[in-house]
């Protein structure tokens, strides 16, 4: 194998890191947007890029021949149910429209204003555009799957209102499907022609992108060639002419009667006069005018529906200008007031010289300069607007100053909350709740400042960098409590059984959620036809699913829900902790750590809490006397805890000297009675001692220490069961509910063992036993318990890689006889539990089905060198099935 530099590794890690970076978020020439410089520099066209999506007929909008993450999030900025934030596969995205334009003027112009009408679209004026969409029985956009055909039409209607209302002359268009365009009559004349893209198989789009590039690059040099050819003429044509009429203005003065005068004045004076001798010297020609004040208000108003001509409505968005103007130019026509050579008629002359109308102007036109033509400056209508027929506006460049003023409108937007039927959404929560009418400021999305009126206002500015025109904008919030996913219609008994199996294995251990008034949410939705619910309610049910299929070894995750859907949530969540729906992020973290633990997924898990811990820090739930902060940072601390013994790592929360939250929990949530505090308080109570053995196992421990805390356990285990008797004495899950209790007890005790002086192999028959008992035992469909989730697997599995650590301890010590007796019964025990495990459906079963064989062949092992005495081929075989347990682990 050949030596390689230090640098050449360097490298070569580099381009991997490339490489998959391309592979996740696509080509990196298309992240950020470009300005005419970039284009250039990038060797890139005047084009735009319209992608569409196969899958959900979304369209994305580029400027290279590629796209990127990066656009998707931009283009994308608030994703729903209805319009989800599309994958970036490269299989889902096919060319539709390749817009060539004249100059990259144009090109950068024209992305800008397709982003700020898709954004006007999905934020601002988001009401009005559902009320003009087509919509289906059930108040819903019209789809059918999953595919939206509005998205690609109001993406063609965009484009054609861009080019109308900038004047983007001699667009070309490439489709790819000339249907696609609809009527001529809605394309505006003159400005844009069509074209069909060449047949190409998807597979060659890139290498077709690409080739219409550089030709598109090199029709545009040589126009530009062409053009400076033309001007190098008209600049010749023009000193000729200029030259021609000097030499006859001269022939007039020489052949004029005072010829001789004039000779005899230049041979003495050296001087040229610019008027005849013996007449006043008329008035110097009139200054541009000076009282041109005008103030244009450039806004974007959302008006009517515009059929394109394929059977289908998409809606426009017009760009509209109000211009007011006040104009002392008198007109050419007005009669001049008699000269005079006196002085008092001279001064006269000159206050009023600057009412004579202009022949030109000072400064281009506001087309022209917005276009970066090149203007004639002719009044009152310049040469390029007069040949288009557009209105011609002039204004004074050097009075106008450099800000603008930001012109933004209140729209009143009434709430009113739900009746309470069937079909109501959650209710909002009591901070949340609406209490009559709010105004939101909706702002210009053009503004006169920007080439073509157009700047974006960023969506995730950072609070430390705000500008001050941002700081003047109200914040428009992602609401998640409005936030909503339709669900299929679930039999009313099985959704029942979802929410209850929820609450019966969580609510407790996590009390972030009232169970009465979830209840009573639930209670008025009919799930026999299809629903609407929120993303907690929906998350909720999930979870019970799961635990209904681990119990009952059915499928009806995956008849009613969509994994996919669940972990599009991630994309909406606010990580910054910028917005007011702070809690409802930490409720839909919550809801999704709980969900990972039983799609086993441990590297999820273990974000999610790192995310909560940060969260409880920064929105300083640890020390709030708020009754919802302090359910959710118990929750938070209650899921760190368990997920910190069981992969042994130091725990993210902060230490209980810093905890100022009160303890124990005396308010029910949101008014809602609360059966269920006592049960509440005795969870907590079982953490906080499972951070105090973490704390022994990963720092010094003492021998007092460790006797306290064992008492400390025993002391939660007694007072716990007989919570349990008072409240559950009537129930037949009684005995259930106990074992688990015990369960609990006992694996903590396994744990200490490990620090302890002394060992015993009874807390691992205990914890096996009881384990066995609430896995074997059939009253745990009727309520919901179920034990198949990462937590308790992780658990199983720590124990049995504890009872293979004992062997060699307990070979060595003096009673070995008896200590390896009792290690051949528990071995035995965890050899039928992983025996049931490898019968049940789940990720784990693959896995703990080969782990089962070399168990029992360790067990049949172990039997044997028990009779026989000899235990040198025990350990080998003891290291290789604990090489499974880690992997397992």
């Amino acid at each position: 194998m050949p030596m390689r530099m230090r640098a050449e590794k360097r490298m070569r890690k580099f381009l991997i890191e490339q490489m998959k970076s391309r592979k996740v978020l696509g080509a990196r020439i298309a992240e950020g947007e470009k300005s005419e410089a970039d284009l250039q520099r990038l060797e890139m066209a005047p084009q735009v890029f319209m992608f569409k999506n196969l899958f959900s007929g979304q369209v994305l909008y580029s400027q290279v021949p590629a796209y990127h993450q990066s656009q998707i999030d931009q283009q994308f900025p608030r994703p729903n149910w209805e319009n989800r934030r599309p994958s970036r596969r490269n299989d889902l995205w096919r060319i539709m429209c390749v817009a060539n334009f004249d100059n990259y003027e144009y090109a950068v112009a024209a992305y800008k204003g397709l982003v700020d009408l898709r954004r006007a679209r999905d934020i601002h004026q988001k009401k009005e555009l559902k009320q003009m969409r087509k919509l289906n029985d059930e108040g819903n956009l019209w789809y059918s799957g999953q595919y939206r055909p509005i998205y690609s039409q109001e993406a063609i209607a965009d484009l054609a209102h861009v080019i109308e209302e900038f004047e983007l002359e001699n667009t070309r268009l490439m489709w790819e499907s000339l249907w696609r365009k609809g009527d001529d009559e809605h394309w505006p004349l003159g400005l844009v022609s069509h074209e069909a893209l060449p047949p190409f198989n998807p597979r060659d789009q890139t290498f077709l992108l690409d080739d219409l590039r550089s030709r598109a690059r090199q029709e545009f040099a040589k126009q530009r060639e062409a053009e400076k050819e033309k001007v190098g003429e008209e600049e010749k044509e023009g000193e000729a002419a200029y030259a021609l009429t000097k030499s006859n203005a001269m022939k007039d003065v020489i052949n004029s009667t005072t010829l001789r005068v004039l000779q005899l004045f230049f041979v003495f004076a050296d001087f040229l006069p610019s008027f005849p001798i013996g007449q006043p010297r008329a008035a110097a020609a009139a200054p541009p005018a000076a009282t041109f004040v005008r103030r244009k208000l450039l806004f974007m108003s959302f008006y009517y529906k515009r059929p394109m001509g394929h059977g289908a409505m998409a809606t426009k968005f017009r760009l509209g200008s109000v211009t007011q103007t006040e104009s002392a130019v008198r007109s050419a026509d007005t009669p001049q007031p008699p000269t005079s050579s006196s002085p008092e008629n001279t001064n006269q002359s000159d206050k009023n010289s600057h009412l004579e109308p202009p022949s030109h102007f000072a400064n281009s036109c506001n087309r022209c300069y917005r276009l970066k033509k090149k203007c004639s400056r002719e009044f009152p209508r310049c040469s390029n607007c007069t040949r288009l027929g557009s209105d011609c506006e002039y204004e004074d460049k050097k009075a106008k100053r450099r800000k603008t003023e930001m012109n933004s409108s209140s729209v009143e937007i009434h709430v009113v909350e739900g009746a309470n039927t069937r079909n109501s959404p959650t209710p909002q929560d009591p901070q949340n709740a609406p209490d009559g009418t709010r105004s939101v400021s909706v702002p210009s999305l053009l503004r006169a400042e920007s080439p073509l009126g157009a700047r974006r206002l960023s969506h995730r500015a950072s609070i430390a960098k705000r500008s001050a025109l941002r700081a003047l904008i109200p914040p428009t919030p992602m609401n998640l409590r409005e936030e909503y996913i339709t669900m299929d219609s679930v039999p009313e008994d099985k959704a029942h059984t979802f929410a209850n199996s929820f609450f019966v294995n969580y609510g407790t251990k996590y009390p972030f959620i009232s169970q009465t008034r979830f209840f009573s949410w639930f209670g008025r939705i009919n799930f026999d036809q299809e629903a609407i619910v929120n993303l907690d309610g929906y998350l909720v049910m999930a979870i019970g699913s799961l635990i209904h299929d681990s119990n009952t070894k059915s499928a009806t995750f995956s008849t009613f829900f969509s994994e996919k859907i669940i972990e599009s949530i991630v994309d909406i969540i606010d990580f910054d902790m910028s917005q007011s729906s702070d809690l409802e992020n930490v409720r839909l973290l919550l809801l999704l750590g709980i969900y990972s633990l039983h799609m086993f997924h441990a590297d999820l898990c273990w974000s999610i809490v790192g995310a909560l811990d940060r969260i409880a820090i920064q929105l300083d739930l640890y020390k709030s006397a708020e009754i919802l902060h302090q359910r959710l940072f118990w929750s938070i601390y209650n899921f760190d805890k368990e997920l910190s013994i069981l992969r042994n790592k130091p725990s993210q929360v902060p230490p209980r000297h810093f905890i100022a939250s009160p303890f124990p929990l005396t308010g029910s949530l949101h008014g809602q009675p609360d059966h269920n505090l006592d049960v509440i308080n005795q969870e907590i109570c079982y953490y906080q001692l499972v951070d105090r053995l973490v704390s022994q196992k990963l720092a010094v421990s003492s021998k007092e220490t460790l006797k306290a805390l064992a008492s400390d356990v025993e002391k939660w285990r007694v007072s716990t069961s007989k919570i349990i008797h008072t409240r559950y004495c009537d129930s037949p899950m009684l005995q259930h509910y106990v074992s688990q209790v015990n369960m609990k007890y006992y694996y903590l005790f396994v744990e200490m063992d490990q620090v302890s002086e002394s060992h015993s192999s009874q807390f691992t028959l205990q914890f096996l036993s009881n384990s066995f008992t609430l896995l074997i035992s059939e009253n745990h469909k009727i309520c919901g318990l179920s034990l198949h989730n990462l937590f308790w697997y992780q658990s199983l599995f720590r124990v049995v890689k504890c009872t293979l650590d004992s062997l060699p301890r307990l070979l060595q010590g003096s009673d070995a006889a008896a200590e390896f007796a009792d290690f051949n019964n528990n071995l035995q025990l965890i050899v039928n539990i992983v025996k049931f495990l490898s019968r049940q459906n789940g990720p784990y079963a693959a896995k703990v089905d080969r782990f089962q064989q070399k168990l029992a062949e360790l067990a049949m092992l172990s039997i044997r060198s028990d009779a026989a005495g000899d235990t040198a081929a025990l350990e080998s075989a003891r290291v290789e099935v604990e090489n499974e347990v880690n992997q397992l682990l």
